[in-house]
């Protein structure tokens, strides 16, 4: 289990009554679920804690600070005690939950193997010997069908002086047998445990010292009952302290997988049938400088298994691990990181469906959290947090802490997190598969009946899989696409202001006629992108106090979206506008129009399923369009000063034409999109005229949006499916705050300067800042 430390948080929390909706005809096949098992009565100081889950996903085993219980959803709790017994550990329970094993200290003081049902309660399996002062015996885990129980117990030879411990099998009508001990250690030490069991019990693996070579620390080994317990080796001999233990047994006993140092003496994953003998798994990448790779389960047909291995980067044997998936066609497959921050990145499985199909564990993220997630055949790796929240099931007030176990068929999860009230209690989810619908068979020439057919090659996962999670997320980047495209038509509009007001005022033109203008623009988005824009153009007083002005711009955009992809956008354009002034006092009034041609270049970065990022790139082209109008009133409470509430209406749309991406491993045909947006802005000026060359000023406005939508994103995955994603939200208030100055080089000739920050605007830039010189003439 996760240390308190390595705590990490999920989205709010709903429960609900589980049992009903499992079994529900109509809901119990594709809905999600959470529900929490709760504490028992008296001890909800004390926590609790999900430990397993059985094969059929209805029983979890429970533990408290001092009682083992067992939990049903819908049911009561079963407290685990028998007669004396105490300090009790639950380590394994059969198929359908029936069986429960574990260890307990005794009335002696001694700690005992014990079995639990519900008709029988606590029943102690002993020891292999009498007991003894020195006794003591431990349960491993229970076979499936639960009639056979599997673990250690000390024997004949268990004295004070030497603590030997034996491999045991139980069953209840031949009580606990022991398996055995391969030899004695280098050093004299004898000692077996067994590990893992088949189905029906009839096989059993663990390890055991051994007396084959003096160097050999302890030895996997397999056992029967016509074969009694026999060594497996090592991996291509083990190295020079030859060591490897069988920890995992497919369910008819033919396949076993397990660790064991190789010829370089690093640790490694083996799997092991009588055919092949024992097989080393390998490592991710070659493992880096000190390989090491170690199983952490296995199907029940023995065909996938699971762990953790160093990869290419690794400088260590405890740097830079990820979790592995490997099949005999595939190999070992790397499953990735959920996100990779500025930390070593890191994932570890933790178990694996008997079906093989779901994996379960955690990862480091991109912001160097650490989350749970789950690797499906369908999906690749998704985050589970992700997976609740996009179903309505909110738990940002639990802080989740482990995933122990899986159901079968891979759609029940167990695991522990901080419940709101801030106490360690289990939980249960219900995650069920995606529905894959087949594809039609086509149309077929008929097959003589007596055609040989040709055999069904192995289907073959791909080294990366584009979960819907990572592409759901990727085409909700998109959706700001065309947003930015909105930000052209709405800084162009505001362009035409600060020339109307800063560069090419009416007062200030009246006695040229003409005022030529040159004007930059530059808008940030914070930490996201950039966006410039140079305009061109000339105004002309229609008379002394209205002014007329038409203007060309280019622009440029860069903008960020995830895992460093980006969207490069080209603009071109013009604009107008018509401006009234009175002089100090009077009726202001403002209005400007704009048109512009948008290129995209776009960079589209997204997990397939694997460590590696895959690139799609396409490039579009669309228009953005946009008007505005403000009315004002300015007042002079000074000679020098001027203060103008105004009030504005504004509009833009931007489109943007569908498009092909044409590289990446799931490259998408993008439908069309658009966006729009109609705001109001109402506000106050502030001018100063510090000279009669400089004047400085400052405004304040609160902007509501009256309307404005962006499509969603949809498209199709080329080779794939149709898919969407729902349209990006808008906000809807916001303020803006600017401040500026103008100075008047020659009578003729006038610098001027602005910037405008935004605040609670995400997607529109944060800070604007505009220059320009113009000459009247």
């Amino acid at each position: 289990m996760f240390s308190r430390s390595s705590v990490f948080r999920f989205n709010s929390f709903h429960r609900v009554f589980f049992l009903s909706l499992l079994f529900s005809p109509t809901l119990g096949a594709k809905d999600y679920i959470f529900d929490s098992i709760g504490f028992l009565p008296g001890e909800s100081d004390a926590g609790s804690y999900a430990t397993h889950v059985s094969l059929d996903g209805n029983v979890v085993l429970g533990a408290t600070n001092s009682n083992r219980f067992i939990w049903s959803p819908g049911k009561q709790k079963i407290i685990v005690q028998g007669a004396g017994f105490s300090n009790i550990g639950l380590t394994g329970l059969s198929a359908d939950g029936a069986v429960v094993v574990g260890t307990g200290t005794n009335t002696h003081g001694r700690r005992e193997a014990f079995r639990w049902t519900a008709e029988q309660g606590l029943h102690s399996l002993g020891f292999l010997t009498a007991p003894t002062a020195d006794s003591y015996s431990s349960v491993t885990t229970v076979s499936k069908d639960g009639l056979v129980i599997i673990g250690d117990s000390s024997n004949a030879n268990t004295n004070a002086n030497n603590y030997e411990r034996e491999a045991f099998r139980w069953t209840e009508s031949g009580g606990m047998q022991g398996l055995g001990i391969l030899g004695a250690s280098q050093h004299g030490f004898s000692n077996s445990n067994a590990l893992g069991v088949s189905y029906n019990g009839d096989v059993v693996v663990g390890y055991s010292t051994s007396a084959s070579s003096p160097d050999i620390l302890q030895e996997a080994f397999i056992w029967t009952a016509s074969e009694g317990m026999q060594g497996l080796g090592f991996i291509d001999g083990g190295g020079k302290e030859p060591q490897s233990m069988a920890v995992y047994l497919s369910d008819n006993g033919s396949v076993i997988a397990g660790n064991s140092t190789n010829a370089s003496s690093n640790m490694g994953a083996f799997y092991w049938t009588k055919e092949k003998g024992m097989q080393g798994l390998g490592f991710i990448d070659g493992g880096g400088l000190v390989p090491k790779s170690l199983v952490s389960g296995m199907s029940a047909d023995g065909s996938v298994i699971i762990g953790i291995s160093t990869t290419a980067d690794s400088i260590n044997d405890s740097s830079y691990q990820q979790a592995f998936r490997w099949t005999a066609e595939t190999g070992m497959v790397g499953l990735g990181y959920l996100g990779i921050g500025t930390i070593e990145p890191i994932s570890v499985t933790r178990s694996i469906s008997a079906d093989g199909s779901t994996i379960i564990g955690a990862s480091t993220t991109a912001d160097d959290g650490m989350a749970l997630f789950v690797w499906r055949n369908e999906t690749g790796m998704f985050n589970l947090l992700d997976a609740l929240a996009d179903d309505g099931i909110d738990l940002s007030d639990w802080q989740m802490a482990d995933i122990s176990g899986v159901s079968g068929n891979g759609e029940v999860i167990s695991g522990t997190g901080s419940n709101p009230e801030g106490m360690m209690e289990g939980w249960l989810i219900r995650l069920p598969k995606p529905e894959v619908t087949p594809e039609p068979p086509g149309p077929e020439d008929p097959e003589p009946e007596d055609k040989p057919q040709p055999p069904i090659p192995p289907i073959t996962p791909p080294v990366g899989f584009l979960s819907l999670n990572e592409l759901n997320r990727s085409m909700s980047d998109m959706a700001y696409v065309p947003m930015s495209g909105l930000s052209v038509a709405q800084g162009a509009l505001q362009d035409q202001r600060f020339i109307s007001t800063e560069q090419c005022a009416s007062e200030g033109i009246s006695d040229k006629r003409y005022c030529t203008f040159i004007t930059g623009a530059g808008e940030f988005w914070r930490g996201d992108g950039t966006q410039g824009r140079g305009s061109v153009g000339v105004a002309v007083a229609l008379s002394p106090s209205l002014s007329l002005g038409v203007s060309a711009y280019l622009g440029n955009q860069h903008y960020d979206l995830r895992l460093d992809g980006k969207n490069k956008m080209d603009s071109y354009g013009g604009a107008m506008f018509l401006n009234y002034s009175e002089g100090k006092q009077g009726l202001r009034a403002f209005g400007a129009v704009t048109a512009s041609h948008l290129d995209y270049d776009l960079r589209r970065h997204y997990r397939n399923g694997s460590y590696n990022i895959s690139r799609s790139s396409g490039e579009s082209s669309g228009h953005a369009i946009g008007g505005m109008v403000r009315l004002g009133w300015a007042f002079s409470p000074q000679d020098r000063i001027s203060a103008i509430p105004f009030a504005e209406l504004s509009w833009a749309k931007a489109t943007m034409k569908g498009y092909r991406e044409h590289s990446g491993t799931f490259p998408i045909d993008f439908d069309d999109r658009k966006a729009n947006e109609t705001d109001m802005r109402l506000g106050s000026e502030l001018r100063y005229d510090l000279t009669n060359a400089l004047n400085i000023n400052g405004g304040v406005a609160w902007v509501h949006r009256l309307s404005g939508e962006v499509d969603r994103v949809s498209g199709t995955v080329i080779g794939w499916s149709e898919t969407s994603v729902s349209a990006a939200k808008l906000p809807t208030d916001w303020s803006e705050v600017s401040l500026g100055a103008s100075y008047k080089l020659t009578p003729d000739m006038n610098l001027s300067a602005s910037t405008t920050s935004t605040i609670g605007r995400s997607y529109q830039p944060d800070t604007s800042v505009r220059a320009g010189f113009s000459v009247n003439f």
